[in-house]
């Protein structure tokens, strides 16, 4: 634990360092924060912060920078780190005052938002098909035995299915039997609706039993949709990869190509990020924290993002070590927290529904 004062050193090379790239020297410290110390008094400290492996000196003559333990210590202990900039925070709330609730295209716009606020590769994950929700369950009569089932989800996907059933079937059993089946999928996951279309077909209701004819189309319907239809694997949006290439931060040019091949990664990065915020609300990864090679030289922000209390996907930014933490963390936070009350009530233009801190 540092005390206050090498907490105020340290924090002054971590944002002097973010802020211009350059080594920092116990001048630049004393010139920039009102300690009420000499600049001997700052060295002192500075080489007490160097062995401790907060900082070090990446050449002789230089100043010194922040190590990945240096970092650590600056984001678990700096308050103000939650707090965005007035001028970005306008900029979501412009977003997400014009943005829908589509969630194919909401994600892919959020991921560019993302990106743009906190000048990094930013990724969006939807949720898995065992989260998404049903939004459309729709049944047609084509003829006396053929019939058109067509199911939409929540992220704009459409299924549909021209089922034969063989024998003729009525006007009336057509509508009971669509009735039954919007009822039992629409505002539940694909497989929550189908498990409830499946036992409707095989024991009918018994307080309300659909007619033969009806429960002859149910069972049609059970058969010929399956969970599975409804895409296996999250889908995943990437904004700003161009970011990465263009970023002066890193240390070694060998580090932005790794870091853009693992971006196309999907499966890995999504599994990353679900472990990260897995273990705290918003996750912060500095450099060997992260257990990718890849990223050994990276940080990792990530938080999730959900609605009606259900976990629905996730939000995060990959860029140098040498990042802006506080733009980052609270931006990634922010869009998150409106991301969750759009989705949930179809509508930003009210305040976030919770706090960021």
């Amino acid at each position: 634990m540092l005390d206050e004062r090498k907490q105020a050193i340290l924090s002054a090379i971590v944002e002097e360092y973010i802020s211009t790239g350059i080594p920092v020297g116990s001048q630049t410290v004393v010139m920039t924060r009102n300690l009420g110390v000499s600049a001997a008094t700052v060295r002192n400290d500075m080489k007490q912060l160097e062995r401790e492996g907060y900082i070090e000196q990446p050449h002789t003559s230089a100043g010194r920078v922040p190590t990945d333990l240096g970092y650590r210590q600056y984001v678990d202990n700096v308050e103000h780190l939650i707090h965005l900039r007035p001028a970005l925070k306008r900029m979501v709330e412009r977003f997400f005052s014009h943005a829908r609730a589509e969630m194919r295209t909401l994600l892919a716009e959020t991921s560019r938002l993302v990106a743009e606020v906190t000048d990094h590769a930013a990724v969006v994950v939807g949720p898995v098909a065992s989260q998404r929700l049903i939004r459309g369950a729709h049944l047609d009569r084509l003829g006396d035995t053929l019939i058109l089932a067509t199911l939409v989800s929540d992220t704009g996907q459409v299924e549909s299915r021209r089922i034969d059933l063989g024998d003729a079937v009525s006007v009336a059993d057509v509508e009971e039997a669509a009735g039954r089946f919007k009822a039992a999928m629409v505002g539940q996951t694909a497989l929550e609706g189908l498990n409830e279309l499946a036992a409707l077909s095989l024991a009918g209701a018994p307080k309300d039993p659909p007619a033969e004819g009806a429960l002859v189309i149910i069972a049609a319907l059970a058969r010929a949709f399956d969970a599975d239809d409804f895409e296996a694997q999250a889908p995943y949006y990437l904004g700003g990869a161009h970011r990465t290439a263009a970023e002066g931060s890193f240390r070694d040019p060998a580090d932005i190509h790794r870091v853009l091949e693992l971006l196309e990664q999907q499966a890995t990065l999504v599994g990353l990020l679900r472990s990260a915020v897995d273990a705290e609300p918003v996750a912060v990864l500095i450099g060997g924290e992260i257990p990718l090679d890849a990223l050994r030289h990276c940080t990792l922000v990530a938080t999730g993002f959900g609605a009606g209390g259900q976990n629905l996907g996730t939000i995060g930014v990959v860029g140098p070590t040498r990042m802006d933490y506080s733009t980052v963390i609270s931006g990634v936070a922010e869009i998150s927290s409106r991301l969750g009350y759009l989705l949930e009530y179809g509508s930003a233009s009210k305040r976030s529904r919770r706090p960021l801190a």
